[in-house]
């Protein structure tokens, strides 16, 4: 669950990065916000999900809520745009979307820390 949640957030930043270059940053403030959440959360969410081991608890909780609050944005932008644009890229980069802050929220959440290494017997 870790690994899939680590790439679908990888994936969502170079989809968000890819539309943000070729249809141009946000104008309205809303959608500013709405573009650097879906730059910040899933880069923190990623990043807490590569190194458990040095993450406390404080911000595992800080980026469920992100991700909680990204899910809310999500659907608000969704109900907001339609008629939904009709380009080829537009359902895999919305499942993506919606995927990556669910399976981040299900991964923070199952959290803990990252056992550590057993240690090597030394010789001698």
């Amino acid at each position: 669950m870790t690994i899939a949640a680590i790439i679908c957030n990888l994936i969502m930043l170079a989809f968000t990065v890819m539309v943000m270059m070729t249809d141009g940053p946000a104008t309205e403030f809303v959608y500013v916000i709405f573009g650097w959440l879906l730059l910040a959360i899933p880069s923190v969410s990623a990043a807490l999900l590569i190194v458990r081991c040095v993450s406390g608890a404080g911000l595992r909780i800080a980026a469920i809520v992100g991700n909680v609050v990204l899910l809310g944005f999500i659907g608000w932008a969704l109900i907001d745009q339609y008629p939904h644009p009709n380009e080829g890229g537009f359902i895999p980069y919305v499942v993506v979307v919606a995927v990556a802050p669910i399976l981040s929220i299900v991964a923070l959440s199952r959290g803990g820390r990252r056992p550590a290494l057993p240690a090597i017997p030394q010789k001698g």
